[in-house]
């Protein structure tokens, strides 16, 4: 019995490593499961195998759910962050300043992903900070203007609501409440 503890801590700490051991682990212990008994004989496991069979039974499910579940939460996750910061950029592109939409402007008529600003631009760095567009390259044109990318996200968003980038939206006086 002291064999099987010392067996199934091993198991756990290889699980401990990640994804990629706990997936070696299932498939090494489906194969020695699902192995011909003529190839087991073979190369002489036949009697480990049979002798330790629900062991092995028991580590090839643990570390097959392990490593599934490893793979859904990792899926999951990222789903999950993907739409946070779609979700972070869509709601940053709705509330445009007039300077913003000049830059954003552009990107959108000239069906272009990049354009040039100076680095000290700080609509355009702001539009950075909102995510909204990325610096393309640490190099620039002339050592004063650099690239600007949009996101994917922004571009495909406002090219689908170009009322976005109206300028001079007027404010309602009926839709603002002042809070205290």
């Amino acid at each position: 019995m002291e064999i099987i503890t010392k067996i199934f801590t091993a198991f756990l700490e290889i699980l401990r490593l990640g994804k990629l051991p706990g997936f070696v682990v299932a498939c090494i212990c489906w194969v020695l499961l699902l192995l011909p008994t003529s190839i087991r004989r073979f190369i002489s496991i036949d009697s480990v195998i049979l002798d330790h069979r629900g062991l092995i039974g028991l580590i090839a499910i643990i570390s097959t759910v392990y490593f599934l579940a490893i793979l859904i939460y990792d899926w999951s996750s990222k789903r999950i962050r993907i739409s946070r910061i779609k979700r972070f950029i869509i709601g940053n592109l709705k509330n445009l300043t007039d300077d913003e939409k000049r830059i954003l402007i552009p990107y959108i008529e000239n069906k272009s992903r990049t354009q040039y600003y100076e680095i000290s631009d700080g609509v355009a760095n702001g539009l950075e900070i909102k995510k909204i567009l990325y610096r393309a390259s640490s190099v620039g044109a002339n050592y004063t203007e650099f690239p600007y990318n949009i996101q994917d996200i922004a571009y495909d968003y406002l090219a689908g609501h170009p009322e976005l980038l109206k300028l001079g939206k007027e404010v309602n006086d009926n839709n603002y409440k002042e809070e205290w």
